[in-house]
């Protein structure tokens, strides 16, 4: 019934198959289905009382439509082919299904579509199509039932099977230099963003990438080759690479212009278009797909691209020359998808450079908008070689300040000497101080005193002599009471004789005091060659008294020598040795009676090129909190009026004026503080 009632309808004008690519466009004609349920005996009863609508264009094109529609259209095989392909060239229709009614019978409906699983497609190519068998001279009506959300667009070809694999060939070389030359310039930029570190390179390379995907999804590659068995992800997907790109082409626009410090106006309204991206993207998946692809056409064909262009003229106005290449390139944009829109409402031929005009327009945008960056990085350069060479000229004019500053550097010596004279006077202050209690009590026993006991002695043991002469003259003879006598005054001659002997080991021991007081506090002007451990006696000797109850070892070679300021070195062994004594008297109020008496140990020895002096004890050590400031000027544990606080920092600066170290360390032996010291062998050439 359906059949007869279709091939009976002589007012619709068969289209000849010849064997080349035919359009069938201009005799289609279609029935709104506006309930949805529409049958094929309804439809052909539409079709027999004329209710329909019909074009004269290659690729009709009905919009939006929320209901699905037939289309029917009468065909003749005047060739000498009867395999056919039917090729409909707009990949993104939902569903549609052909039905092919010849010799009054209906052939079993096909359906495909992008929400039709890609493997029911008769050739595996992005556009929608199917196999037509048709005898030679037959006749037949194509009925298709087409549903979809996207635009009803309807340009169908048939095409022989070579003549559909020549069309696909040359449609595939097209899109493979245009996806080739995109990928070229995504994989330059990222380069370039990875040699030079600038943003603008990143966010260009996440808008082509982007653009990219999405122009795949308008050509139904990414349904081919990503979601082959997701029917209607393509669509979904088609409106978060179109929002996500254009998000990362005002990104590169804000970045490109500098809008933020040149034009902060601009720069908001774009930030608001981009705002307008994202939400409408989190919208695309709760709102109808209509409404997603009318506003995003809208907002992809139309604001975009002019916004791109209105920021480009903004900026060039202002006089920024890599807006150039900008505008232009998003200008060339603006005139491909104008075409674009032409050729879909039929208003221009078929062409190629109509068929093609987006891809070309697209390329020619991309290839600019990556020499925009290159101008853009050429005049950063520039303005970077002027900084510089107005950098050079500043520097020119510092000729007299760096004059000055010779002077100034001049100065400074002269001040650096009269600080180290300062130093010598303060050291030398702190020498004064360290000993004052020492020499204060032996100066009178020093000088003339001992020089008048040495006298006394010689004058005393001259004149025991004469007296033991004299008696022996006096009392010869071997009387017993001569002998008696002689022999009393003979003992006692003999004692004092051993009391002259005493005075003289106390003279030698006052002589040896007076020598270690006259070489510590004597003003070295020159380093010298020292035997270290005469230098440590004499330092036990002025502190002998302070000593006294402490058990001191010394360990050190006997002909260790080094080069330095032996008053100076001096200083520094009598100003340890003597802090030592006071914490280990300040603990020995502590001992009890099962404890050892107070030890500290002096230790030296010969390293590479160094000499290592360690003084350590077992006293009650230096808290943690206390050792970071030890060295500090005026810092000190000691009662008020007993030490100044100078005396480390004092010896800190002696040391390392001696191109040495001095620090605070764990003890090796004992179990209280240690002091290690390194100091050159050969002094340095100045010492301070």
């Amino acid at each position: 019934m359906l059949a007869e009632m279709l091939l009976s309808l002589n007012t619709l004008t068969a289209v000849p198959l010849t064997g080349e690519a035919t359009d069938l466009g201009p005799r289609i004609v279609w029935v709104e289905d506006q309930k949805g349920n529409m049958s094929l005996e309804e439809f052909s009863e539409s079709i027999a009382r004329g209710e329909y609508k019909s074009s004269r264009n290659n690729a009709p094109n009905l919009g939006y439509m929320h209901h699905p529609v037939y289309f029917v259209v009468p065909i003749e095989n005047q060739s000498d082919h009867h395999r056919f392909i039917l090729n409909i060239t707009y990949p993104l229709l939902d569903e549609v299904t052909l039905h092919v009614i010849s010799d009054k019978t209906v052939q079993q409906p096909f359906t495909s579509g992008d929400h039709v699983p890609f493997s029911q497609r008769y050739r595996p190519y992005r556009t929608i199509n199917f196999k037509l068998d048709l005898p030679v001279s037959a006749k037949a009506y194509l009925v298709f039932r087409v549903k979809s959300e996207s635009a009803m667009q309807l340009q169908m070809r048939i095409h022989s099977e070579s003549d559909f694999g020549d069309m696909a060939a040359r449609e595939s070389l097209v899109l493979g230099l245009y996806y080739g030359l995109n990928l070229v310039m995504i994989l330059y930029n990222a380069f370039l963003y990875l040699s030079l570190r600038m943003r603008g390179y990143l966010f260009y390379v996440g808008y082509l990438a982007l653009h990219l995907l999405f122009q795949a999804s308008l050509h139904g590659v990414v349904f081919q080759f990503l979601f082959p068995n997701n029917p209607g992800l393509n669509d979904k997907m088609l409106w978060v690479w179109s929002c996500m790109g254009f998000v990362f082409a005002f990104l590169f626009a804000l970045h490109f212009h500098e809008l933020d410090a040149r034009l902060p106006r601009t720069a908001r309204a774009a930030r608001a278009i981009t705002w307008v991206h994202v939400v409408f993207l989190c919208l695309s998946f709760v709102m109808p797909y209509y409404i997603v692809a009318w506003v995003g056409t809208f907002l992809v064909s139309v604001v975009n691209s002019l916004v791109m262009v209105g920021i480009g003229l903004i900026s060039l106005r202002h006089g920024y020359r890599p807006a150039r290449y900008f505008t232009v390139g998003w200008s060339i944009l603006v005139l491909g998808n104008f075409i674009y829109g032409l050729k879909h409402l039929t208003l221009l031929p078929s062409h190629f450079l109509v068929d093609h005009g987006m891809l070309i327009c697209s390329s020619i945008e991309v290839v600019l908008l990556s020499l925009a960056l290159g101008d853009r990085v050429n005049l950063l350069q520039q303005e970077r070689d002027d900084a510089n060479r107005a950098l050079i000229d500043g520097y020119s004019r510092l000729q007299v300040e760096i004059d000055r500053r010779e002077e100034l550097e001049k100065q400074k010596a002269a001040l650096g000497q009269e600080i180290r004279q300062a130093t010598e006077q303060l050291i030398q202050a702190d020498k004064m101080s360290t000993m004052g209690q020492l020499v204060a009590g032996v100066a009178h026993d020093i000088a003339n005193p001992t020089q008048l006991i040495i006298n006394s002695k010689t004058e005393a043991l001259k004149n025991v002599t004469t007296i033991e002469e004299r008696l022996n003259a006096l009392l010869e003879g071997d009387d017993p009471e001569v002998v008696s006598v002689r022999t009393t005054f003979a003992s006692d001659l003999t004692q004092t004789r051993s009391s002259l002997d005493d005075i003289s080991t106390a003279v030698d021991r006052i002589e040896a005091i007076q020598s270690a007081i006259r070489n510590q506090t004597r003003v070295d002007s020159q380093p010298s060659l020292v035997q270290l451990r005469p230098l440590i006696d004499e330092c036990l000797t002025i502190l002998r008294s302070k000593l006294k109850p402490l058990r001191v070892d010394i360990e050190c070679p006997e002909d260790l020598t080094l080069e330095c300021r032996r008053s100076q070195l001096g200083q520094v062994i009598t100003n340890l040795l003597s802090n030592a004594a006071d914490a280990l008297m300040e603990k020995g109020l502590e001992r009890d009676a099962h404890r050892t008496e107070p030890h500290l140990l002096v230790r030296a020895a010969l390293g590479e090129n160094m000499v290592t002096i360690e003084i350590e004890d077992d006293g009650p050590g230096i808290s943690p909190d206390k050792m970071e400031k030890i060295f500090t000027p005026f810092f000190t544990t000691k009662a008020v009026g007993v030490g100044t606080g100078l005396g480390l920092s004092i010896c800190q600066k002696i040391i390392t004026a001696h191109g040495g170290s001095i620090r605070v360390q764990h003890p090796r032996k004992l179990q209280g503080a240690c002091f290690h010291i390194e100091v050159p062998v050969v002094a340095l050439k100045e010492v301070a």
